[in-house]
């Protein structure tokens, strides 16, 4: 991930004067909020910032470790008398085991204040419900990563209040080069280091277990554990709890060496030192601080592919440990103490792949040390105390340049996930795009913790029969849900093959829903009138990609009320170095695999004219079609040479080219990419095409395309697209069946021969450089589409519809007192308007206006932003010309980007 650039201050902010900051937080104890927040105040002390320090904790020998400039200038900042300026909290916002919302009593502590930040982290893929009204009685909310925004964001945190202003280090302590390793007795000649407090959520067990899969007692492997328990004690009595139940054996299992005695800060290098590799499989992180010392000491580090130190790990700085899907908390014990997690979810680390990863450093001592000087490399440049200080002064200069803000007199009204009830129809039980897209989103929903209810509209008794007895009956518990009337969701074509309008049906047959969505796919440029008709029936329509909801504007939708939904997948599912390849009969040398419908749109004449074009028998090549028709493998295969024939291809001098057209379970599926080296699918359209993607999680090159849904997951870095003339539909595409009607008058690609035949020779005579593209691409993807990502999309959009339809009232009569110029009226009704709807854009557009009657530019710009946030950008924009015209300031596209 390239680091995002530090906004520049506006025209407003430039050059007002900096507020002193009141800034309460850990400082002198061992956690990494006290690291982080050490690193943040020293930076701001050091930038002549004025700053009074409230540290909340002391932990003496932690102090006595800090290098001595650094613990002077701290202890001075305490003595500090500001009583004015901005507040900044950074800590749990509720103490955690209790009610007590710490954000509150920090302001009431220090009453009036100029703005009020509160700045936190968490680890799972949701909040407590104290925690989003604490966060949203805040001017302000920081958090380290994406992660964390995306997360606070799903759950009901006000979105406008969320920055990212990452953490780090004292990189100046951190010299490999200089730094004398910390003797370790019994340490081997390759040694793994991890260093955590004593938890579940570090996944000690996980590491346990993928290290003695890696190895055993006569490898001279290490792995020493630097563990300290939460109360100070040792964690050695929790560590041979552990082992005995895991039956570890002395003489079996490889060594284990236990560091319980305290170490100072100063020591830590040390230690770091003593490492060839840093390993930590932990469940969740909200940063991940020990990862970076371990980068900063110049060591290679194993992390799980999850959380918060995604933002500064990537494959090309460190060794991601994928995961088997998220799962709930279940340990007794940890929510015995961590009440606050129940019902919450976190990774799942695979053992396997650890073991996996562990091994390959051993086994290359090399390549751990240049991944270890790539990650010191990164962090140097990207991520030290620099940048933290940039962003903390940016939100600084941001909050000191508006007006007194007073959000926090009056919490915001949050509409919280249960509070988000939805029923989703859609193909379940069923092979095919629709129905994988149904299954994706329902389940991304439902594990974002929202009460979603499945409705199947059709089922395939092979699919059904294909499911596990878990899996069943966990689709059973959704579809047996009470029906709550939230947002009703139907995934379907709008209009049947029949010419029946289903969307205008469904929704009669469905009554008394807050808001109704239709969800809808298709291939080509365009949609029939019909469709968009039946779409307008509907509240709002989701597309399944940008390419879709392009095809319906072009067509006459209304572009308000249409969005992109793009979904996810567990990339950690098609890890090809942990599946045994599927076996296919008769495969050959170098393998391209192609999996679609036999249909025309799926260009399998495309595909087979460049294939036989680019080889021949006599190439160590074959080309596995997946493909799924009304006949029967042989009939396919005689299909394939008829045509090759009519083409002019001696059929004799043919390359390998195998059918697989058998019903093949969905699970393995994984197995079929495993058993290829390169993906091809150059389709005429495509709403998403899902098995290019698939293809891309499992680190296989793939060739698609450069037109369709698919664009929005695939470029030029990640894979090899195809190029293509934009044609009209021909008969053959449009009346190939029922379903494909929709396509008449409207465009589709028609792929290069030429340039397919190019690539496919490309791909096959450069490997290493294909392999290549096919790695970043698998890291693409678990990066940025990952089981998450449908909930993140949908979310805002639930959000906006649920709050539509509650709190009208208040909107109404704030509507009336505008259209009567009854402004004193109005500013009241502003405020009740966005507390009763948080999550609508026309209460937040309405609420600027307000402002800019009063003569409040700032804070209306800041209304307007926040509007566009949710959903209002082209009536906010307007708003915003209109008020920057009459003012003569900054473009009003430079005033919508602001602070973000």
């Amino acid at each position: 991930m390239q680091p995002q650039a530090t906004a520049k201050p506006t025209a407003q902010t430039a050059g007002a004067s900096p507020l002193p900051v009141i800034w309460e937080s850990p400082i002198f104890d061992y956690t990494g909020y006290a690291t982080a927040c050490r690193t943040a105040v020293l930076g701001l002390a050091r930038s002549a910032t004025p700053i009074r320090l409230l540290p909340s904790d002391l932990h003496s020998d932690e102090c006595e470790g800090l290098k001595p400039a650094d613990k002077q200038l701290l202890q001075s900042l305490t003595h500090a008398d500001y009583t004015n300026g901005i507040g900044v909290c950074y800590e749990q916002p509720i103490r955690p085991g209790t009610t007590f919302d710490v954000f509150r009593a920090f302001r009431e502590r220090h009453p009036n204040l100029h703005a009020y930040v509160g700045a936190t982290k968490f680890e799972t893929n949701n909040l407590p419900p104290a925690w989003v009204h604490a966060c949203n009685a805040m001017d302000e909310v920081w958090v380290p990563s994406r992660f964390a925004q995306e997360t606070f964001t799903r759950v009901g945190v006000a979105p406008e209040k969320l920055h990212i202003v990452p953490e780090a280090i004292d990189l100046s302590v951190f010299q490999p080069g200089t730094t004398r390793p910390l003797p370790i007795p019994n340490r081997r000649t390759f040694n793994f280091l991890s260093v955590f407090q004593w938890s579940v959520r570090k996944g000690m067990d996980v590491l346990l277990k993928g290290y003695r899969r890696a190895f055993q007692a006569q490898d001279d492997v290490s792995l020493t554990l630097r563990v300290y328990s939460g109360d100070g004690q040792s964690a050695r009595a929790p560590l041979m709890q552990l082992l005995r139940e895991l039956n570890w054996k002395e003489g079996r299992d490889p060594t284990i060496i236990l560091l319980d005695s305290y170490l100072h800060a100063d020591q830590m290098p040390a230690l770091f030192a003593a490492a060839d590799a840093f390993v930590l499989p932990t469940r969740g992180e909200g940063w991940g601080l020990p990862y970076m010392e371990a980068m900063a000491m110049g060591v290679p580090c194993i992390a799980t592919r999850w959380g918060g130190s995604t933002e500064f790990m990537t494959d090309a700085n460190s060794l991601l440990l994928d995961i088997d899907g998220l799962v709930e908390m279940d340990d007794p014990e940890f929510l015995h103490h961590n009440p606050h997690f129940r019902g919450h979810r976190w990774a799942n680390p695979s053992a396997e792949h650890l073991a996996h990863l562990m091994q390959g450093l051993a086994a290359n001592p090399q390549r751990a040390r240049e991944i270890g000087a790539r990650g010191r490399a990164d962090l140097l440049q990207h991520w030290g105390p620099p940048r933290v200080a940039a962003a903390i002064a940016a939100r600084l200069q941001a909050l000191g340049a508006q007006p007194a803000r007073r959000a926090h007199s009056s919490a915001a009204t949050t509409t919280l996930l249960k509070d988000l009830p939805v029923t989703f129809q859609s193909a379940i039980f069923h092979f095919g795009g629709y129905a994988w897209r149904g299954r994706s989103d329902i389940t991304s929903l439902h594990n974002a913790g929202v009460p979603v209810r499945a409705v199947d509209l059709t089922a395939n008794t092979f699919y059904i029969n294909q499911l596990s007895a878990s899996e069943l009956n966990a689709w059973r518990t959704l579809e047996r849900r009470p029906v709550r009337k939230g947002v009703f969701v139907v995934h379907n074509v709008p209009v049947s093959n029949r010419g029946e309008a289903v969307f205008p049906k469904l929704r009669q047959r469905n009554p008394g829903y807050n808001a109704y969505v239709g969800f809808v796919a298709t291939e080509v440029d365009g949609a029939p009138a019909d469709w968009v008709a039946a779409c307008g029936a509907m509240d709002e329509t989701w597309t399944v990609s940008t390419f879709v909801r392009d095809a319906l504007v072009r067509s006459g939708h209304d572009p308000q009320r249409v969005f992109a939904m793009r979904p996810g997948i567990d990339a950690s599912l098609y890890n090809r170095a942990l599946l045994e390849p599927l076996p296919i009969a008769g495969k050959r040398g170098f393998t391209f695999l192609s999996v679609f419908e036999w249909a025309h749109r799926k260009g399998w004449d495309v595909l087979l004219r460049a294939f036989f074009s680019a080889f021949s028998a006599a190439d160590d090549v074959c080309l596995v079609l997946r493909a799924y028709d009304s006949h029967s493998g042989a009939a396919l295969h005689a299909r394939i040479q008829e045509f090759a024939r009519t083409h002019g291809f001696d059929t004799g001098r043919l390359p390998q080219c195998i059918v697989l057209n058998e019903d093949l379970p969905t699970k393995d599926l994984p197995r079929l990419y495993a058993a290829a080296d390169a993906f091809v699918l150059p389709s005429r359209g495509e709403g998403w095409a899902i098995p290019c993607m698939e293809a891309m999680a499992a680190g296989l090159p793939t060739i698609a395309t450069n037109f369709g849904g698919q664009l929005d997951f695939m470029n030029a870095d990640v894979s090899y697209l195809l190029d293509y003339k934009l044609t009209p539909v021909s008969t053959a595409g449009w009346n190939e069946n029922e379903n494909t009607v929709q396509y008449k008058g409207f465009n589709w690609a028609e792929p290069s021969v030429e340039h397919l035949t190019h690539i496919l020779r490309n791909v096959f005579e450069n490997r290493a450089a294909a392999a290549s593209r096919g790695q970043a691409a698998r890291a693409w993807i678990a990066r940025e589409f990952t089981p998450e990502t449908g909930a993140n999309c949908m979310l805002p959009r639930l959000r906006a519809l649920s709050a539509a339809a509650g709190g009208g009232r208040e909107l109404a009569a704030l509507r009336t007192a505008l259209a009567a110029q009854n402004w004193p009226a109005a500013a009241e009704l502003a405020v009740a308007a966005r507390a009763a709807q948080p999550f609508s854009g026309d209460a937040y557009i309405l609420a600027a206006d307000c402002e800019v009657h009063a003569g409040h530019t700032a804070q209306a710009l800041e209304l307007y932003r926040a509007a566009a946030l949710r959903g209002n950008g082209l009536a906010a924009l307007r708003r915003v010309e209109a008020l920057q015209e009459s003012a003569g300031e900054v473009t009003a596209s430079q005033a919508m980007q602001g602070s973000h």
